[in-house]
């Protein structure tokens, strides 16, 4: 169990640090299981509920406001929030306290207000998301389906293409 943890925190390592800027190498890791439900009072106020979100498809966004690579990524994730919320896709960002990362939700609010990032993000209190779907490391994108089924992971940043290129994935077509 060990080994299997140290050698998926490798994998999270060199995918989050080794893919060059501007690459559209794709990292997107076929996964299965159940999105636990996720929920609470926004950095930026209101709340996320499942409710909001169900029907949609979902990028879960596994950050912190001290990574670097997490910071780059925002932009992108914003850009995927204003353009594509209409077509079905529901951007929720999601402090990770794990790892040694601080749990500073006053310095993720002003990262937030600073870079004028809209779409809901809410503090892991505890890991308890991180645990539940297996996070070992940031950034991690979790891409759900329409049905509430945790299809993809994304290791390391969120690239311009991969949000349409997701929900295109799945969306059925019409």
């Amino acid at each position: 169990m060990r080994r299997t943890k140290a050698l998926l925190l490798a994998a999270v390592f060199v995918a989050s640090c080794s893919t060059p800027k501007g690459s559209d190498a794709r990292r997107y890791l076929p996964t299965s299981g159940p999105l636990p439900d996720v929920q609470g009072t926004s950095l930026s106020g209101g709340s996320v509920t499942p409710d909001q979100y169900r029907g949609k498809v979902v990028l879960l966004n596994f950050w912190n406001q001290d990574c670097p690579p997490c910071r780059e990524e925002m932009p992108v994730l914003e850009t995927a929030w204003e353009t594509l919320r209409t077509q079905g896709l529901y951007v929720i960002g999601v402090v990770y306290v794990g790892g040694g990362w601080p749990n500073d939700p006053e310095a993720a609010r002003t990262f937030l207000s600073r870079e004028g990032i809209t779409y809901p993000t809410i503090v892991d209190t505890g890991s308890r998301w991180a645990n539940s779907i297996g996070i070992v490391g940031i950034p991690t994108t979790v891409v759900v389906d329409r049905s509430g089924v945790i299809r993809y992971r994304l290791l390391g940043r969120v690239h311009p293409a991969d949000a349409e290129d997701l929900l295109r994935r799945l969306t059925p077509s019409s």
